[in-house]
């Protein structure tokens, strides 16, 4: 196979990234992202899901390790013992609920 082909078939595969793609650290976008500071007034909270007890630094949610999740300069972070979907734990219900709740009163 020549150049020119080689070339022509990374053209022709040439998609837009899925979740997938994105869960990768060498990927260009999550690679921009996690460099990128917030904006100015914004607040951040995180909510971290982990399996098992311990120190966080050494678990997972069973996608993601939890010193990948963490993020620096957040106002919270909530760590809730789940797999990777923690969107419907109780925990992370009440996270949210808390989050709100203190924006609401800061207005």
């Amino acid at each position: 196979m020549g150049h020119s082909q080689g070339g022509m078939f990374h053209i022709a595969t040439r998609r837009l990234p899925t979740a997938v793609d994105n869960m990768f650290a060498s990927n260009p976008f999550v690679r921009t992202l996690s460099t990128s500071p917030l904006a100015a007034g914004v607040s951040a909270h995180s909510i971290i899901a982990v399996l098992g007890t311990g120190n966080p630094l050494l678990l997972n949610d069973g996608v993601v390790a939890y010193r990948s999740a963490h993020l620096e300069g957040v106002e919270s972070e909530k760590i809730v013992q789940s797999s990777h979907s923690l969107q419907s734990n109780p925990a992370t219900i009440q996270e949210i609920r808390r989050i709100l709740r203190e924006h609401v009163d800061a207005q």
